[in-house]
C-alpha cells in the first residue's frame, strides 16, 4: 500500500519540480572537489543510474535520464584511460535495466544510438540474443 503512495507524490508537480531541479543540478557542473577524475565518474553515473531507478518511465524526464546517462558513458574520458572501470559502468546500465524491469528496448536503444561502437555492440549482441532465445 505504501508503494501505492509513493508513486502518487511522483505524479504530483512537487515532486515533478524537485527531480527537474536536482537533475540540472547534476547535469551543470557535477563534480565532487577532492575526488579523483574516476570517482566522479562512478558517482556522476550511480545518480543517474539511480534516478532511473525512481523516475517512472511514464515520466518525460526518464527518457532525457537515459539519453544523458548513456551520453555521460560513451563521451567521457574515462574510455580511453581506464577500459575496465569504464565497461563496469556500461554493464551496470543492463544490470540496472534488468533490477528495475525496464523495457530493454529503450535501454538497448539508447546504447546502440550512443554513437560509441563498443556500446553499440553490446546493445546490439543482447539484441540478437534476446531474438534467438
Amino acid at each position: 500500500m505504501e508503494s501505492r503512495g509513493l508513486f502518487a507524490d511522483k505524479e504530483k508537480p512537487v515532486w515533478k519540480n524537485e527531480l527537474l531541479n536536482y537533475y540540472n543540478l547534476v547535469n551543470s557542473s557535477f563534480r565532487e572537489e577532492g575526488l579523483s577524475d574516476i570517482d566522479n565518474f562512478h558517482n556522476k553515473c550511480a545518480i543517474l543510474g539511480t534516478l532511473l531507478q525512481i523516475v517512472p518511465q511514464s515520466n518525460p524526464k526518464y527518457d532525457d535520464i537515459l539519453k544523458d546517462y548513456i551520453s555521460f558513458i560513451s563521451q567521457n574520458r574515462t574510455q580511453q584511460e581506464s577500459v575496465i572501470e569504464w565497461l563496469w559502468q556500461a554493464r551496470v546500465v543492463l544490470l540496472r535495466m534488468k533490477l528495475t524491469k525496464q523495457s530493454p528496448d529503450s535501454v538497448l536503444k539508447a546504447l546502440s544510438n550512443s554513437g560509441d561502437e563498443l556500446l553499440k555492440l553490446i546493445a546490439e549482441t543482447r539484441m540478437f540474443k534476446a531474438k534467438n532465445k
